[in-house]
């Protein structure tokens, strides 16, 4: 039998029709929507990305004034951070740039954390408000932390692109899977 692979999920979902053997299932297996809400359709699934987390690789305080916006293309962010800590994750590795007018969160033991700015290997957040944070605390960027929950949505919102755009952005991730019962 000959593989004919012309469809995405959004066709399975609509249940049509054809003689194709093989599906494209990105959008389904993401839990991505491929039609609008009022269509009718709705994919009874559980999306395979659950949560992406990174660990906290440093926390220091941040002494008043040390940074300064005409030297930083990042220093107006610092304004008013007494506390930053640094994540193992970047833009190499699909960590969105948020856009200079939305705050962009992860959240640290289920609180939110503003992510003061993000470059090719690592995420600065603010962690002001975190005194209980410590190196090797694990951050998240997507999921659920204690009864918190950030979505892909909330991700790309700051960044100003679309879910689609932030999973196929994904890389070089240490990917650790789970299942449940």
């Amino acid at each position: 039998m000959r593989v004919t692979q012309a469809r995405a999920s959004a066709h399975v979902l609509a249940n049509i029709d054809d003689s194709l053997t093989a599906v494209c299932a990105g959008h389904f297996l993401y839990g991505l929507r491929s039609f609008s809400a009022d269509n009718g359709i709705t994919p009874q699934s559980a999306p395979v990305l659950r949560a992406i987390r990174a660990r906290l690789i440093q926390v220091r305080p941040i002494d008043p004034g040390s940074i300064r916006a005409d030297n930083d293309p990042y220093g107006s962010n610092f304004e008013g951070v007494a506390r930053t800590g640094v994540l193992a994750i970047g833009r190499t590795n699909g960590m969105p740039r948020s856009r200079p007018d939305i705050d962009a969160h992860v959240l640290i033991a289920g609180r939110l954390a503003r992510i003061i700015s993000v470059t090719l290997e690592y995420t600065v957040v603010d962690l002001s408000g975190h005194p209980d944070v410590s190196p090797g605390d694990m951050a998240t960027i997507v999921g659920e932390d204690g009864g918190a929950n950030l979505s892909i949505q909330d991700a790309v919102r700051a960044q100003g692109s679309s879910p689609l755009d932030f999973n196929i952005g994904l890389r070089d991730l240490d990917f650790r899977y789970h299942t449940s019962e």
